[in-house]
């Protein structure tokens, strides 16, 4: 009957709600989640961000994974409406962004994604055409002018919070650009390289030198 004490339960609850999930028990760890964020205060956004936060994005993913899109969008809204910066609700965007593509709606997901994006500063031409593409090839190869191959594996890490969301974002739409947006695709590629080389590596830059790679050999 004690808030304290059902704070600490719900921190149990995604305890074993995160531990169900790693053993792929999707069901159980939605119904660990679910139980946690009932036993929050109504205020428990401004009193316990944190545990909230925790709660409702694991319960977003817990919820897509199980395929209850319905209640994945409604508990998405939630997030997207009460969490204080764009970083605490990327988990959120990348969620729907997958439940987009498993339902085959490709172009919506890359629309979600370029919106995120668009929050961090990062924009693309609504309709781009090859010479905006030329354009941005040439923007890149001036970044790696005089620049080898071991120069980029020895770049230092990237560190900065919001290039590394940027990145996260700029990956999760990969697969549904390159489906129904190519144009698209090739300018979210070339801008994962270009943030690379100008503030380090992170761990999903080795799939945006493939991609460069691959485009260039093209």
């Amino acid at each position: 009957t004690h808030q304290e004490e059902r704070d600490e339960i719900a921190k149990l609850n995604l305890m074993a709600g995160k531990k169900a999930k790693a053993a792929i028990a999707y069901r159980a760890a939605l119904e660990y989640f679910n139980t946690g964020l009932k036993l929050l205060r109504a205020d428990s956004w401004h009193s316990s961000y944190d545990l909230t936060l925790d709660l409702y994005e694991e319960a977003v993913e817990a919820a897509y994974l199980n395929g209850n899109f319905e209640q994945m969008q409604l508990m998405a809204e939630v997030v997207l409406q009460q969490a204080k910066t764009l970083i605490d609700k990327v988990k959120v965007y990348e969620v729907k962004i997958q439940t987009c593509v498993a339902q085959s709606k490709q172009l919506e997901a890359v629309k979600i994604g370029l919106q995120a994006l668009e929050l961090m500063g990062i924009e693309f031409p609504e309709q781009p055409s090859m010479s905006d593409v030329q354009l941005a090839l040439k923007e890149t190869a001036s970044h790696l002018t005089g620049k080898e191959p071991s120069n980029l594996i020895n770049l230092p890490e990237m560190t900065d919070p919001s290039k590394l969301t940027s990145m996260k974002l700029l990956v999760g739409i990969v697969p549904a650009a390159y489906q129904a947006a190519p144009t698209l695709y090739l300018l979210i590629l070339l801008q994962q390289v270009n943030i690379s080389v100008k503030y380090g590596n992170s761990p999903l830059s080795a799939f945006s030198y493939v991609g460069y790679a691959t485009v260039l050999c093209s």
